[in-house]
């Protein structure tokens, strides 16, 4: 897909338009298997989140993450959509970010193209995508076999590779606008004419440190 021309706002969903962890508020929602609820009770506990970090840290993966989609092996694609639909209406609507919404709706009129830059999981990015009637996204990307069952792997992941995801789909930089509360997606910033920053009153000195080491001016907070 060619999208070589601008403007084009990019925005982040989890902690940007809703206030939700998008993936694991669906996979906490979807799956019942009795060793999912234990495993997620073991990645609530300070070990494990240490252990997490200390593998973010060395294979700049999340460890959770990635142990909890596995959780998703042999479920069809076509299922994983279907039910994503539904989570956006029962769950997600209720967490939206009201201040981003009305945002994105006025560079909407505006005729800016709206692009979903996130990285929740494919089918979740595709269901978002739809409830707010975008045509362009892009998330995580899952393996599935030739018949369309998940096989449980991130084969593209999103998380801190952004820019890349940007220039996958041919996305002209800079890009006119940027829409997000990581503090992550920094080198995407500095190739945006406009920041939208979406943080409570905690995070904003956190974020000016960053925002004032990389020299970034054109930015608001939401």
């Amino acid at each position: 897909m060619n999208l070589e021309y601008n403007p084009v706002v990019l925005i982040d969903i989890c902690g940007t338009v809703f206030d939700s962890n998008t993936t694991f508020d669906f996979l906490d929602e979807f799956l019942q298997q009795s060793s999912y609820a234990r495993f997620r009770r073991l990645s609530r506990t300070v070990i494990w989140r240490a252990i997490s970090k200390s593998f973010a840290l060395l294979r700049g993966t999340d460890l959770t993450r990635y142990i909890a989609v596995r959780y998703l092996r042999d479920i069809p694609r076509q299922q994983l959509v279907e039910v994503a639909d539904r989570f956006c209406e029962s769950v997600l609507r209720h967490k939206v970010k009201v201040r981003t919404i009305e945002t994105i709706e006025q560079y909407r009129r505006q005729g800016y193209r709206l692009v979903l830059a996130s990285a929740t999981l494919d089918f979740i990015a595709e269901a978002v995508a739809r409830w707010l009637s975008i045509d362009t996204f892009f998330g995580s990307e899952l393996s599935y076999t030739v018949g369309g069952n998940c096989q449980g792997l991130i084969v593209k992941d999103r998380l801190g590779h952004k820019l890349q995801a940007v220039k996958d789909y041919q996305i002209a930089l800079p890009v006119a606008v940027t829409i997000t509360d990581n503090l992550s997606d920094i080198d995407i910033l500095r190739m945006s004419d406009r920041v939208w920053i979406v943080a409570p009153e905690n995070m904003r000195r956190r974020w000016l440190s960053l925002l004032k080491k990389n020299r970034l001016t054109n930015f608001s907070f939401l």
